[in-house]
């Protein structure tokens, strides 16, 4: 099951999101209406995909992707009812993945989302092995290894 991050100021718009999310039941949704609610979200919770509004009260949607870049790398999607090409490239450039124009059709926000899903899927199962200096973290078997050796788990 994906979780599904939405920062969406409309209320309305919330909830048709949120009817067309839970209807696949394959989405998890959280729902919030500024980015500085969602700020703390994101660093206590994995999210797989972020839907977010570029015009938000206090922190716009591009300063929220920013942050976000921060801690995560999933996909994000912008949804907006701005339709102008320095909007849109200043979105995609600070780490937005797709960029949909309000109004826009369910089947195709869904489509964008299933997309964004299976190319973020495929890049992470392409990483089998990553290397900081003498360490190594095996993504398949979620295993450390130091010097070729393996590092056991401490619990907190």
């Amino acid at each position: 099951m994906a979780n599904i991050l939405v920062v969406e100021d409309d209320e309305e718009i919330c909830e048709i999101l949120q009817f067309y999310l839970l209807e696949k039941e394959e989405y998890q949704v959280t729902i919030t209406h500024s980015a500085e609610k969602a700020l703390p979200l994101i660093r206590m919770r994995r999210f797989d995909l972020a839907l977010l509004d570029v015009q938000l009260p206090g922190i716009d949607g591009i300063d929220f992707c920013r942050e976000l870049r921060k801690v995560s790398y999933c996909p994000v999607i912008f949804i907006s009812c701005i339709n102008d090409d320095e909007t849109i490239i200043r979105a995609l450039n600070t780490g937005g993945d797709d960029y949909l124009v309000k109004p826009f059709r369910a089947p195709v926000l869904l489509a964008r989302i299933e997309a964004n899903l299976r190319r973020a899927s495929l890049t992470h199962s392409e990483i089998a092995t990553l290397c900081a200096g003498d360490l190594e973290l095996d993504t398949g078997s979620r295993s450390v290894r130091k010097r070729g050796r393996n590092v056991k788990s401490v619990a907190n």
